[in-house]
């Protein structure tokens, strides 16, 4: 018996088991689209694809929110003090991010979240030592569900093809159909909305760039 095995066994313990471990690992800078990707397909094999799908986004959300907060903690207490003398005077793009974060914080992250400007585990331990709200940053990981539905998806897609392969009886032409259809719609709609988002930032951070060239020394 292999670890997914165990955990379909036993779904209590096991998803704790897994939130658990994607909030510390998120905490740790460690991948989350790997239990992004995992949580997915634990999901789809306990409840099916339509349940397992919307219950993963639901428990990933919450683990990604979690963990992300917990960094966001630790970065505002060991590294907020730090961050002006870090940030060079050349870097006017995010001495730009900085400044609109202490007036539109909410926009800004969740801009960020939709079409990441950096990578997400390091994103969440610059954004705590910035000047940001907490409320702001913790609202704005609604952000973060689009690309974890992809995600989600792909564990989907993965989970349906291993158990038509494990079993003597194929699934029908038509649901391969819908489930490709499905895939490349939800890929284009993430793609399009992230397209959007660092559209709307790159707009946003300009704005600030004039503005904080237009302030006196």
């Amino acid at each position: 018996m292999d670890w997914t095995d165990w955990i379909i066994n036993n779904p209590i313990e096991g998803l704790a088991y897994l939130l658990v471990a994607y909030i510390l690992g998120t905490t740790l800078m460690l991948p989350a689209s790997i239990f992004t990707l995992t949580l997915g397909y634990i999901s789809c094999k306990l409840f099916g694809e339509l349940g397992g799908f919307f219950f993963a986004l639901v428990l990933v959300y919450i683990a990604a929110t979690l963990g992300s907060t917990l960094a966001f903690l630790v970065g505002r207490m060991l590294l907020k003090k730090g961050l002006d003398q870090w940030v060079r005077p050349s870097w006017k793009k995010t001495k730009a991010l900085l400044s609109a974060l202490e007036t539109k914080g909410f926009k800004i992250v969740f801009l960020c979240r939709l079409s990441p400007v950096l990578p997400y585990n390091l994103l969440n331990y610059l954004l705590g030592a910035s000047s940001v709200s907490m409320k702001h940053y913790v609202y704005a990981s609604v952000g973060m569900i689009p690309m974890s539905a992809l995600y989600i998806y792909i564990a989907m897609s993965v989970q349906s093809l291993d158990e038509a392969l494990s079993e003597s009886k194929a699934k029908e032409p038509w649901y391969w159909v819908v489930m490709a259809f499905g895939g490349v719609l939800l890929a284009f709609t993430v793609i399009y909305i992230t397209c959007l988002g660092k559209k709307e930032l790159n707009t946003m951070l300009e704005e600030q760039l004039k503005e904080d060239s237009e302030e006196p020394n």
